[in-house]
Parts: structure tokens; sequence; C-alpha cells
């Protein structure tokens, strides 16, 4: 390809064929070869969930991404305007032969806690899993409220 001024544009093949990017890529491999185990402890016990909240004039509404999790190991509870989400996500106990090259998911327990500024109806929150996708809906409400709930989740 070429560039505005005739000279080859940089594509990535181009510049990972320059001779100290490929030297970088040995390097890289070597050390990865070297420490898988210490990649698996990197990521055991790492899991946290992305959380979104957004506030409406009625609600809270929070979004968390959970996948891999089925609703019997995620627990969702309501203290003090708190919303404590929490669970485990497990290793899996497939193993594939040979010998893992790359290890990227994330195992582990998690607890997540929200606080929220107005008072919440803990009798009437609803949440629901779909496709790994938590909802939680948290009604506002005009009185205050204190104690605990659990919070069943619809799947």
């Amino acid at each position: 390809m070429l560039g505005s001024n005739s000279r080859p544009s940089r594509t990535l093949v181009r510049a990972r064929q320059h001779p100290m990017l490929s030297l970088f890529d040995q390097m890289n491999r070597l050390f990865e070869e070297a420490a898988p185990a210490a990649q698996t402890a990197r990521n055991m016990g790492s899991f946290r969930p992305n959380i979104d909240v957004h506030e409406t004039e009625r609600e809270y509404l929070v979004t968390g991404e959970i996948p891999g999790l089925v609703v019997s190991e995620i627990s969702i509870e309501l203290r003090d305007n708190t919303l404590t989400l929490s669970g485990e996500k497990k290793t899996s106990s497939e193993r594939a032969e040979g010998e893992a090259r790359n290890l990227e998911r994330t195992f582990g327990a998690f607890s997540r806690s929200i606080p929220f500024s107005l008072e919440i109806d803990e009798d009437n929150t609803l949440a629901e899993m779909k496709h790994g996708l938590l909802t939680i809906r948290v009604p506002k409400s005009p009185k205050v409220v204190r104690g605990a709930k659990k919070v069943s989740i619809k799947s």
C-alpha cells in the first residue's frame, strides 16, 4: 500500500517483520512458557463482575455481566439502603488435553456493594438473569425502611 507521499504505509504485518519486534515477541513467548502457573495464579480469585447503575425518577436499575454463573451461585441482599451482590465463579472442571497456552478467564469469589442515596423499596425489588446479564430493579421508597432482605432471581 502507498501512503499519501508515495511511501509504503506501515501495517501490522509490516511492523511485525521488524527484527526488534520479532525479538520482543520471542522474549514474551519465553516468559509466558516459563511461567504458566504464574499466569494461572494471577487470574485466580480476580473475578469482578462489571456493573452499571442507572437512576430514574422511580427506581435504580442495576445491570451486571455475570457470565458462566447460574442463578443458584449468585446472592442478592438488600440491607440499610445498600444492595450487595455476591457469589463465586468456580474453575471449570473440564480439562482439555495438552498444555495450557493462554489463560484469560478469571475465577473466584466476588462481592459488590452498591449504596443508594435515597430510600429503597426492598419488598418490590426484582431481579432477572438472561444470557449472563443480571438486571435488578430497585424501586425508590418515600418511607424509611431498615433491615435486611434477600432477593430471588428470576431466570
